[in-house]
């Protein structure tokens, strides 16, 4: 395990979020884990899900966002190193989503941002405007041509 840095050997039952299982060939898993990196890693998984062929998996790419609250400066890293948006070009396709879907304004209130609209949807804003997304010129480019709205629709009772 690696905790803090260090390298160091603990039992399952302690392990926290953030833990770090460095694994090697052979090694039995005692947890749910999130992989980081790995290399042609096979798993059974047959005392789970009575499969009885191995299955592969793959790691996924853990981004950061760098900045507070709303305001649309910081930038990403991956793994704790800077991912600058050109090397990582699907940064500005998600954030590009992120804009074009998206029904609130972030204003600047003297050194303050603030969202007018829904919270998560100015996040989200503020997300792609740190990728270097032009929300005026991204929507002027690629208007919408319809809204699907998402509301919460009540469930009907059922009379029985």
């Amino acid at each position: 395990m690696a905790r803090g840095g260090l390298r160091c050997e603990i039992p399952a039952e302690e392990l926290v979020p953030g833990d770090i299982a460095l694994l090697q060939s052979g090694d039995k898993v005692p947890a749910d884990l999130r992989l980081i990196e790995a290399r042609s890693l096979r798993i059974q998984e047959a005392a789970l899900t009575d499969e009885s062929e191995e299955s592969e998996k793959s790691a996924e790419r853990v981004f950061t966002v760098g900045g507070a609250g709303y305001a649309p400066h910081g930038g990403f890293s991956l793994h704790e190193a800077a991912a600058p948006c050109d090397d990582y070009p699907e940064l500005i396709e998600i954030g590009r989503a992120c804009l074009l879907c998206n029904d609130s304004q972030l204003r600047r209130q003297g050194d303050q941002w603030t969202v007018e609209g829904d919270p998560t949807e100015g996040a989200l804003l503020a997300l792609a405007m740190k990728a270097g997304l032009d929300p005026v010129f991204e929507t002027e480019a690629l208007s919408r041509s319809d809204v699907i709205p998402f509301e919460k629709v009540p469930k009907r009772r059922r009379k029985w």
